[in-house]
């Protein structure tokens, strides 16, 4: 995984792309994982990049 990380990260920002893969039999629903993801990119109210998904 680490040269695929060093690769990823040598490409200018606007060509990168991440994913973020939650194993769902472990997820109890808490939507922790959003509430952090708006904390830390400052996103504005209503704005959500990692929506939980029922």
């Amino acid at each position: 995984m680490g040269r695929e990380l060093k690769a990823a990260l040598s490409k200018p920002v606007e060509e990168r792309h991440w994913i973020m893969v939650i194993d769902t039999r472990k997820c109890v629903g808490c939507r922790a994982c959003t509430i952090s993801c708006i904390a830390e990119n400052k996103l504005p109210p209503g704005v959500v990049y990692r929506p939980v998904m029922e």
